[in-house]
């Protein structure tokens, strides 16, 4: 699957996967913009790192190849894929925490994009496109941030292995 490829489409957005280095400017830019998000998990602001970090995160038993980052671009007015500003992205890991499953890290979303149905609409376009049956493991605590976004067909949230390792 290429970067440029695009995945799906919520009304005018489009999806499409980030690219480690390439999109690291515009991952950090809604990192920054979602600082509520991060003190409120993890006490402090988004680090400097933060959009590098979250392509090189994860279980430490997932396989860094199987980790898929997709964001969500706002259109741009001329068509293209690529020049939007991206307003959310959604975090997987395809065979963990057991062959078949998909873990469901992160899924983030721009304050202006809060409370419209995107990551509704982001969690179920994971689930259809991770072919059924799809077994998701979620980290501590994603059923008291975002109960309503984890609510879907074919998402079965069970607790994740032990306490959140912090990534």
């Amino acid at each position: 699957m290429m970067p440029e490829e695009t995945l799906f489409r919520v009304g005018a957005r489009t999806a499409r996967v980030l690219a480690p280095g390439a999109d690291e400017p515009r991952v950090q830019r809604l990192c920054e913009a979602c600082r509520d998000y991060y003190e409120l998990n993890a006490g402090t602001p988004p680090s400097a790192s933060a959009a590098r970090d979250l392509f090189t995160a994860g279980p430490p038993s997932a396989r860094p190849e199987d980790k898929l980052v997709l964001g969500v671009f706002e259109a741009p007015g001329d068509g293209s894929v690529r020049g939007g500003r991206l307003v959310g992205l959604i975090e997987g890991f395809r065979g963990y925490p057991e062959a078949g499953a998909w873990w469901l890290g992160l899924v983030l979303l721009h304050p202006d994009e809060r409370g419209r149905g995107l990551g509704a609409a982001l969690v179920e376009a994971f689930v259809a496109g991770a072919r059924r049956p799809l077994p998701v493991a979620r980290r501590d605590g994603a059923e008291r941030e975002s109960p309503q976004v984890l609510a879907r067909p074919g998402v079965r949230v069970r607790p994740a292995h032990g306490r959140d390792p912090g990534w």
